[in-house]
Formats: structure tokens, C-alpha cells, sequence
């Protein structure tokens, strides 16, 4: 029987280590596994556990203005927020002037008590708010610096906080409609805020650290930084304190007239930069849009059109300031459409000069019939009229300018004195300044430059000039629409010790085929000697229903000595030059 047992005995043994050699072979294949196959792998786990990312947001750029005048920036704020696991166990720690501890006080209601002051809360909300299983939710957003770092002098245990910033408009409501604003994310949605918003922005940058699991950052562990970059500043080429005074006149004269809209735009002749797009009704600026009529809106110019009419007159050589011009109170036509000026008047013999000083639509039409309709046309694109001037805010109108081909047997016509085409405000007052900067066409400018975040300042590109007329017809022209504001329409113009070039327009607004109201306009250059301003001002549907000449005679007159006076423009040293209405004469 011992031999037997004895090989029983070895049975076992062999079994016990054959399985000894299996879990070692087994736990060898696990340590490969983990260490050699599937390392890096669990390594990346574990670190994600225990390592964190936190945003740094970056500043969004400042807007200002041609002086540097800030329009619009950002200010460093705190959101806080509670722990409400965390917060059940909280010590509020009080401090004197020193900063040595005075007292600690324990419990939420302890929290509450001096909490709730410095968020101007009342307590007994803000202690309910500290009540929950949350471990983010938010107390107050936007906080100030100063109330932050009061904040965290008590050194709560479950009160946190985070960065963050707040948009600011120092101005208001002052050229709402060109600096824009922000939604409630902090995204540009409206003017300069929406088209410059991949600028202004910046970029964000980031830091990385490892915790322990008791929440302190790892010596050696890893810690990676990227520096946010702040948005650029955008330097407009408005003057926001000219900007300022000619929108309490605006404001003032559209309540007066209950007026559905009204603008003023003045541009440099020679650089075309925009000094001023003023709106009325501005509202301060908020997270809604507001809109600029003045570029998105389109009417009928009116009898301001009529200067188009003479330049092509002029360009084409089929009259001088002086040509005789027949101008009989109506008119009818070859085709049977009758026309007649706006006030009853004889037979008349005017000069050129003097069909644009008295409006006259029929001398308008005797010498718009003179050019070909393609070339009185070509004429108005050339000067900008049927396309935006990208300006750099969203939402322009190009306005219209159907071809000849699309004109009816009335449009033909109409259109030489200022109707049957729509512009907005900026197309209007830069064909006036290509006019007074003798023919050379610029595209208008907005935005000057640049603040690069190293602090660097980049020009925004000049684009060239266009040749629209020659120097000889835009000097024709000039003295002829002074000859409006000496002697003519625009006479109640008239600025003292400033020669000025105008046109007035007066157009009716048709809706479904049913007047209802006006669209005034008075365009202009100053000085007429050596033309630096541009300027138009416009209402829209007043509700008085007069003409331009009236309604708008003070306010322009206001706009024009503010603007020469922030210029520095001198006055003029000789008198008006007009030339002789009355052919003859």
C-alpha cells in the first residue's frame, strides 16, 4: 500500500505546482498586458482622473474712435457660484484692517449673513440658493473686481468663482447704430461688434494641471500653459464728440416733426473717411441690434438727382453752366407723359445754372433728353449710385438702379430729376464728395486701423481712387450747386462766412400706390473754394409734409458750423460766385 499512497502524493504535488506555474504564467501575461500592451493607455486614464483644463478667456478688443475716445471696451468681472455639498460644512473667517483673524463663524446662515451684503442680495433668498445637492450653481455673474476680492477674504469653504468679463459703451446711446453690440454670449450681432467680431474676440487660451485626489496640484505632475490673446482694438474714423451734438439736433428736429427716420453723414472729400452716421432714435446699446437707416434704408434722392442730370449734361458737352434752357411751367413730352414743376411759374428762359438753382423739372427734362439714357446711367454708377459702399457694418442696401432697358415710357423721365431709382445715405453723400474732390471717386472709410495685441498699430488698406469725372465738369458742377445755395433753392442754407454747394430733394413716398408722406434731402460740400466736408441730411415720412428747403434749413446750417468749427476749417475768404439764373440775366 505505500508505493500507492507515495504516487497519490506526487499526483498531488504535480497538480498543486502545475497550477502554481499556470497562475504565475497568468498574472505574468496580466503585468505584460498592462505594462507593455495596454500601458500608455491606462496611463492616459488615470491622468484624466486626476488632471483638469480650465479655460482662459481671452479680452475682447476695445472699439474707439479717430481720437482714441474709447467707444466701447471690456472689464474684468467674477462669477460666483456655490458648492451646496460642500457649503454645509463652511467657515466664514473675519478679518480686520490688518488682516489678522478676528472671528470664525461657522454654518450657512454664517454664510448668508456676509455674503449677502456684498451680492446685494437679501438673506434669506441667498440662503436658499445655498441649500441643494449642486456642486456649481450660481449666486451672481458679472461681479467687480473690488467685490470679488472681498469675497474671497472670507475664505468660505464651497464658495467659488470664475473669470469672466462685462461690455461696456461709456458713450450710451451715442452712435449705437455703428458700434453694434453683444448677445448674452458675448458675440458681436450688430455693427462693428458683428463684423469685426473674429478681431475683437481674440483667442482663448488654457491651463493644465494634475491634482492629487485631495485636490492640491502635483509637484512634477504636468502643468502646461497657454497665454490667451486678447481681441485688437478697432480705431474708427468717426469723431464721437462732433457725433454727439449732431444727434441731440437729429434727435431733437425728428421728435419735433415726428419724422420716422432721420440721419446725417459727413465724410473728409479728400480721404473719405466717415466723421459722422448719425441715427436718430438711438437707444443705449444692449444686447438688441438696432439698425442704421442711414446705410440699410433706400428712398428716392428727389430733385437731388438733378445734379446727375447736369454732370452728364456737362460730360457729354451738350451745355454749359450757361446754355439757354427753355422752362415752361408743364411739359408734355413725344411719348403723351406731361410733367410740371412743383410751384407755377410762366415761360421761362433759365440758364443751366439757374434750372438747377430753381429745381425746375422741366429744364431738367430739356437737357436730360439731350444725352442718351445709357450714358446718364453709366454716369450714376460711376459716381456709386446701385451698389453698397462696404463700410464695414452689416445689412447695406444697394439700393436700386434698374438699366434703360427696364425703364417704362415715365421712368424715362422721372429718373432725370431724382425718382424712379433709390439710394441710401452714404451712396448719396460720396457722389457729392467725388464731385467737390474733383471727380476722383473714394470709397468711403470706416475703419482707420488696427491695435495688434503686441500693440502695433495696422492701417487699414486705402483703397485708390477712380476717375468718375473730369476736374473740368466737377468744377462746373460745384459753382453750379453754389449757385443753388447763393441764389436759388438752397438759399435758406446759407451758412455765414462759408460757401457751400447744395442740392435739396424732395420725394414722395408711394406704398401699395397711396402717398404717404415725404423723403427729404439736402446734400452738400464746404467749403465750395476747396471743398474738405461732404454732408447729407435726411428725414424720412415726417409728419408735416413740406419740402426739404424748410424742414431741414436749420438743422443743416447747425450740422455745417459744428463740423467746420471741430474741423478747423477756416472761413471763406471771397464771397459766393454764383452763376446768372436768368439766361442773359
Amino acid at each position: 500500500m505505500a508505493p500507492q499512497t507515495l504516487v497519490q502524493g506526487n499526483r498531488s504535488l504535480k497538480f498543486i505546482w502545475g497550477a502554481f506555474v499556470t497562475a504565475l504564467a497568468l498574472i505574468s501575461l496580466s503585468l505584460v498586458n498592462i505594462q507593455l500592451i495596454r500601458g500608455s493607455e491606462l496611463a492616459a486614464e488615470a491622468a484624466s482622473i486626476r488632471t483638469f483644463t480650465n479655460t482662459l478667456h481671452a479680452k475682447r478688443g476695445d472699439i474707439v474712435d479717430a481720437k482714441g475716445t474709447v467707444l466701447a471696451t471690456t472689464v474684468q468681472t467674477y462669477d460666483i457660484a456655490v458648492n451646496q455639498q460642500k457649503i454645509k460644512l463652511a467657515t466664514v473667517t473675519i478679518t480686520d484692517e490688518k488682516g489678522e483673524v478676528v472671528e470664525v463663524k461657522k454654518g450657512m446662515s454664517a454664510v448668508a449673513e456676509h455674503l449677502a451684503p456684498l451680492l446685494g442680495k437679501n438673506e434669506a433668498e441667498l440662503g436658499g440658493q445655498l441649500i441643494g445637492d449642486s456642486t456649481y450653481h450660481y449666486l451672481a455673474r458679472k461681479v467687480p473686481v473690488e467685490t470679488w476680492r472681498k469675497i474671497r477674504a472670507l475664505k468660505i469653504y464651497g464658495i467659488e468663482w470664475e473669470e469672466s468679463f462685462q461690455r461696456l459703451y461709456p458713450s450710451k446711446s451715442v452712435a449705437a447704430t455703428v458700434i453694434g453690440s453683444i448677445d448674452a454670449e458675448g458675440v458681436g450681432n450688430s455693427g462693428i461688434e458683428l463684423t469685426q467680431e473674429d478681431l475683437l474676440k481674440g483667442k482663448d487660451g488654457s491651463i493644465t494641471n494634475e491634482y492629487s485626489p485631495q485636490g492640491e496640484v502635483l509637484p512634477g505632475g504636468k502643468n502646461e500653459y497657454q497665454s490667451p490673446q486678447n481681441g485688437q482694438t478697432v480705431h474708427l474714423t468717426i469723431d464721437v464728440d462732433l457725433q454727439h451734438r449732431i444727434e441731440e439736433y437729429l434727435n431733437a428736429l425728428a421728435k419735433q416733426h415726428n419724422a420716422q427716420a432721420a440721419s446725417v453723414v459727413i465724410t473728409e472729400v479728400k480721404t473719405g473717411n466717415i466723421l459722422v452716421l448719425a441715427d436718430a432714435y438711438n437707444r443705449p446699446i444692449n444686447n438688441q441690434p438696432q439698425t442704421s437707416k442711414a446705410i440699410q434704408y433706400a428712398a428716392e434722392p428727389g430733385s437731388v438727382g438733378k445734379v446727375y442730370t447736369m454732370a452728364s449734361g456737362l460730360e457729354k458737352g451738350v451745355i454749359t453752366p450757361l446754355t439757354p434752357v427753355p422752362v415752361p411751367d408743364t411739359l408734355t413730352v413725344s411719348n403723351g407723359q406731361s410733367f410740371k414743376d412743383a410751384d407755377p411759374h410762366g415761360y421761362q428762359i433759365l440758364t443751366a445754372a439757374g434750372v438747377l438753382a430753381n429745381s425746375s423739372n422741366t429744364g431738367t427734362i430739356f437737357i436730360g433728353e439731350k444725352v442718351k439714357p445709357d450714358d446718364r446711367w453709366d454716369l450714376q454708377k460711376r459716381l456709386g449710385l446701385g451698389k453698397p459702399t462696404n463700410i464695414g457694418l452689416p445689412g447695406e442696401t444697394a439700393g436700386t438702379l434698374p438699366a434703360p432697358d427696364k425703364w417704362d415710357g415715365r421712368q424715362k423721365y422721372v429718373n432725370m430729376f431724382g425718382q424712379a431709382y433709390s439710394v441710401n445715405q452714404l451712396q448719396l453723400v460720396n457722389s457729392f464728395a467725388t464731385i467737390g474732390n474733383g471727380g476722383a471717386y473714394l470709397p468711403l472709410r470706416l475703419i482707420d486701423g488696427y491695435t495688434l495685441p503686441d500693440g502695433t498699430y495696422q492701417k487699414a488698406p486705402l483703397e485708390k481712387a477712380e476717375r468718375a469725372l473730369s476736374p473740368e465738369v466737377s468744377t462746373e458742377l460745384l459753382k453750379m450747386m453754389e449757385t443753388v445755395s447763393a441764389s436759388g433753392s438752397g438759399k435758406h442754407f446759407q451758412v455765414p462766412g462759408y460757401r457751400t454747394a447744395l442740392k435739396t430733394g424732395t420725394a414722395e413716398v408711394i406704398e401699395n400706390g397711396v402717398y404717404v408722406g415725404n423723403s427729404l434731402n439736402i446734400v452738400g460740400v464746404v467749403p465750395t473754394q476747396d471743398p474738405q466736408l461732404a454732408i447729407s441730411v435726411h428725414m424720412y415720412r415726417p409728419s408735416t409734409n413740406n419740402y426739404a428747403s424748410i424742414l431741414l434749413a436749420d438743422l443743416f446750417k447747425q450740422v455745417v458750423t459744428d463740423a467746420v468749427r471741430a474741423r478747423n476749417i477756416p472761413a471763406s475768404d471771397v464771397p459766393p460766385q454764383p452763376y446768372p439764373v436768368v439766361a442773359g440775366g
